[in-house]
């Protein structure tokens, strides 16, 4: 599936020699894929709790490749059978909730979802609702609900769109 270019912790720490900002709870970064040379972005959060994270992240490819990461602290076990899918529910600001299917992958050795347009139609309008997140993100998964502070995330994703500037669209 296009949205999900190679990543693994190679990259994740490639991640961190790139240039990084905050702006309200938003960490963005910027830099290039080293498959590929393509620009890439993402902004990230960690709930209140520092135990659960959301990423958008995207390249400046001609497929406009992107995907909405849900990254848990949870110690990725090979051994150990992890749903290979499942829904999570978000709520942005005092919008609607919106239940997406996540693909399961191995994240920097935590157990993390990944959703993107190959998951179904609601993506975009999940997309364009985090990029204009006023306040705050709350995310259900597994009985479990958490809440993400993206105050003013208005120069965020400012930031975001100066790498992929068809987001949102």
């Amino acid at each position: 599936m296009k949205f999900l270019k190679p990543f693994t912790s190679v990259f994740l720490f490639l991640c961190l020699l790139c240039n990084q900002t905050v702006h309200a709870e938003w960490e963005i970064t910027q830099g290039t894929d080293p498959m590929t040379d393509d620009n890439n972005a993402y902004i990230s959060v960690d709930n209140e709790e520092g135990t659960y994270a959301l990423a958008l992240k995207c390249w400046n490819d001609k497929d406009k490749t992107r995907w909405f990461a849900f990254i848990t602290s949870i110690d990725f076990d090979k051994a150990q059978k992890y749903p290979e899918s499942t829904q999570i529910s978000l709520r942005v600001d005092q919008e609607k909730a919106i239940d997406m299917a996540f693909g399961q992958v191995n994240m920097g050795n935590k157990l993390s979802y990944v959703t993107g347009p190959d998951f179904g139609k609601d993506y975009f309008a999940l997309e364009k609702k985090i990029l204009n997140a006023k306040g705050k993100i709350v995310a259900s998964f597994m009985a479990n609900t958490m809440f993400f502070s993206v105050p003013n995330s208005r120069e965020a994703v400012a930031e975001l769109k100066t790498t992929c500037s068809y987001l949102g669209r």
